[in-house]
């Protein structure tokens, strides 16, 4: 059980939260909310580690298989599906889906 454990990550704090946001934007899913982002190009792995701690929404993946993942920089006023678009753009990463408050990469196959 505890290697299936270890593979499977989830990465967030508790819930999406509205810090860092924009009050005046109103959305019904939390990771449609709109934040600012300056980070770098760096591995999968530390982009959804800042992500997660900016907006407090879990980001799903595999990170026995992601997290050494090259992906690229994202600066600018967006939302944490739109970050994460970006930083996975041009990568083998895609977002399998989402629910509320959370959001699934994979490896494509």
């Amino acid at each position: 059980m505890k290697p299936v454990l270890a593979a499977l990550a989830l990465v967030a704090l508790a819930g999406c939260s509205s810090q860092n946001r924009d009050a005046s934007i109103a959305s019904t899913d939390a990771y449609d909310e709109m934040a600012r982002y300056d980070m770098p190009a760096q591995r999968f792995d530390e982009t959804v580690q800042q992500l997660a701690h900016a907006t407090g929404c879990f980001v799903k993946t595999d990170l026995t298989r992601t997290a050494g993942i090259r992906v690229n920089g994202t600066q600018g006023t967006m939302s944490i599906r739109e970050a994460l678009e970006t930083a996975i753009r041009g990568t083998n990463l895609e977002i399998a889906d989402s629910e509320p408050d959370t959001i699934h990469v994979v490896i494509m196959p």
